[in-house]
């Protein structure tokens, strides 16, 4: 029992030795880097040093980038101690920038200051080639049996460049050939569709002989084959009839960056496509996510629609059908702005009540409301545990036939209380510093997390069958979630002592502390998840502290109507009955707590 006390008191103490510290994000020097000119098929690379300030870990929890796949960005160390540093590694992949560039990448951290920082790298690339009218052509709808023909003239940076024969990859036949010139090197594309068998696709690769060192060329040809027996988006007339049979429309928000070749593409291809089919029946919103409220925007529709990749392009479609990365928008954007149309879709505008900035305060209320109406309820639930109900029965017999009453009563039920209250707190502070000190590294709040939810689903579970039996047979013993007999017996003996100490005063408090830490061990079922729930909704805000004291002050509110039932001249059989009433009534209120904390733990 005595090494029972001193870890409880070891997890309060830590509590009184820890302070509420908050991680903060410094840069050493500028958060931007100038590559100047260089050929685009170099590679380069910037290293950004950040410094964590503050006097708690700093975690990076992920890197967005906006320009996909033209860098790589790696990070040293992702849980940064405070004073010390890490290190951001940014490498340009050769041969996807061309001409003048600014782009930004953003990292997001725990610092409650700013979730979002903001990295920015810019430069000229210079391309050994220039492919005239563009590398990207839509050439729009084609019937069946309907010649095309397109010329591509391929420009060199420089004299002495040397071009290879151009090679395609379609899924269509196509002729392709070409010729030189004082100019560069002409390709011809001709193209000739007997049949449909969906969107004609063609990459042409022209490959670079001289100077070495660069990759092929790319030219990106695409068109659409009219086909009345088509069951895609197609026969045009029978898809009109159908979305124009409802006054609808659809809110596309495209997030991209200005100049990424994913942009170029969608621009190109997918945009004339839905002018082709959908044509005043949609309206895009662009957001440029170099710009941080653009940027946030964004990361409120990803987490809200859990957009997973960190892909350059993401288009929503009425701010509730996501699709992120080029291949998902080409695939399924058209399809699902039909079935929009078709379904006379509302789209969610829910960002639009307020600005960015405003938004991010608000998402952190949602969070806040749901934290502290889980604590509320939590901390009132486990007040009548029916462990705590039981001693508080055996409490007031024991003052009834040592005749503290009156006056007496609430002196001393105010001092147990009181008592009660403050270890309760201190050992929840211990726990909660005890929970952080793991929870700040990736893998053990994971851990944490999916541990106490197994828990919770268990206790759960336990709690629903222990009212069912105690309904069912009225034993005690048919409990499974309730103290031992032998802390039961511990506790009795303490109240006893207590209410014969030579001054009611000391009695009390010492009662309490006593009686709350032998207790814990039953009110821990509720008081653990409820710490681990702060600890991974509030890592960094001093917050927590704030709900750890309502929790507490919830918990004790039973206790003080008990106290003030008994003074108020409620007999000790009515109690006995509340009490006996309370174990099925507890047990299932208990169960539907536990349930509750697990989904909380999952969802936030």
């Amino acid at each position: 029992m005595k090494k029972t006390a001193a870890i409880l008191l070891l997890f309060a103490s830590l509590g009184l030795l820890s302070h509420a510290g908050e991680p903060k994000l410094s840069v050493a020097g500028q958060p931007s880097f100038d590559f100047g000119t260089h050929p685009s098929n170099h590679k380069k690379e910037a290293v950004f040093i950040i410094r964590n300030t503050g006097d708690s870990l700093l975690e990076i929890k992920g890197v967005n980038k906006t320009c996909g796949g033209c860098v790589e960005i790696s990070v040293s160390e992702k849980e940064i101690l405070p004073e010390k540093t890490t290190e951001i590694r940014l490498t340009l992949v050769p041969g996807t920038l061309s001409g003048p560039y600014t782009k930004n990448f953003f990292i997001e951290t725990n610092d409650p200051e700013q979730r979002f920082f903001k990295f920015t790298f810019s430069g000229t690339a210079v391309s050994v080639a220039e492919i005239k009218p563009s590398n990207l052509m839509y050439i729009g709808k084609i019937d069946p049996g309907t010649a095309c023909k397109r010329v591509f003239l391929v420009v060199p940076a420089e004299k002495g460049t040397v071009f290879g024969e151009p090679v395609a990859e379609c899924n269509y036949p196509v002729n392709v050939s070409s010729s030189r010139s004082d100019k560069g090197l002409n390709i011809i594309f001709g193209f000739l569709p007997e049949k449909n068998i969906g969107d004609m696709k063609c990459r042409i690769k022209v490959p670079v002989l001289k100077p070495e060192g660069w990759p092929p060329l790319e030219i990106f040809i695409s068109a659409t084959i009219a086909d009345p027996n088509n069951s895609g988006i197609l026969p045009e007339e029978k898809r009109k009839k159908e979305i124009n049979s409802h006054d609808a429309s659809v809110v596309i928000e495209y997030f991209h960056q200005a100049g990424c070749g994913d942009c170029r593409m969608i621009d190109t291809f997918i945009i004339l496509k839905m002018e082709e089919n959908f044509k005043g029946r949609f309206k895009i919103e662009k957001y440029d996510t170099a710009i941080m409220d653009n940027f946030l925007r964004f990361a409120y529709r990803r987490d809200k629609l859990d957009i997973k990749g960190n892909e350059t392009v993401c288009m929503i479609v009425n701010g509730k059908h996501a699709f992120n990365g080029y291949k998902n928008i080409e695939t399924g954007l058209l399809k699902q702005i039909e079935s929009s149309l078709k379904q006379n879709e509302k789209p969610d505008t829910s960002f639009n009540i307020t600005n960015a900035a405003d938004k991010e305060q608000m998402l952190k209320k949602h969070a806040d409301n749901i934290t502290l109406g889980a604590l509320i309820v939590a901390g009132l639930i486990d007040g009548i545990n029916p462990c705590v109900f039981s001693t508080l029965v055996f409490f007031m017999s024991i003052l009834a036939v040592s005749g503290v009453k009156g006056r007496k009563l609430v002196f001393f039920g105010s001092v147990y209380c009181i008592s009660c209250f403050l270890t309760y707190l201190l050992l929840g502070l211990g726990i909660f510093r005890f929970i952080k000190l793991f929870s700040g590294y990736e893998t053990m709040q994971m851990i944490i997390n999916r541990g106490m939810f197994a828990l919770l689903v268990v206790f759960a579970i336990l709690s629903f069958r222990d009212a069912w039996l105690y309904r069912k047979t009225g034993s005690a013993a048919s409990v499974i979630l309730q103290l031992p007999g032998f802390l039961k017996n511990r506790i009795h003996k303490i109240i006893r002592e207590g209410t014969h100490f030579k001054h009611l005063a000391a009695g009390a408090l010492v009662t309490g502390f006593l009686v709350t830490l032998l207790e814990s061990v039953c009110t821990g079922q509720v008081y653990l998840p409820a710490l681990a729930l702060l600890a991974k909704q509030y890592p960094s805000s001093i917050k927590w502290l704030f709900y750890l004291i309502l929790y507490n002050v919830m918990f004790i509110i039973p206790l003080l109507a008990m106290f003030l039932a008994a003074y108020a001249g409620t007999g000790l059989a009515t109690m006995v009955k509340w009490s006996k009433r309370d174990v099925v009534v507890g047990k299932i209120l208990l169960g539907v707590l536990f349930l509750g904390l697990a989904v909380l733990m999952i969802l936030f």
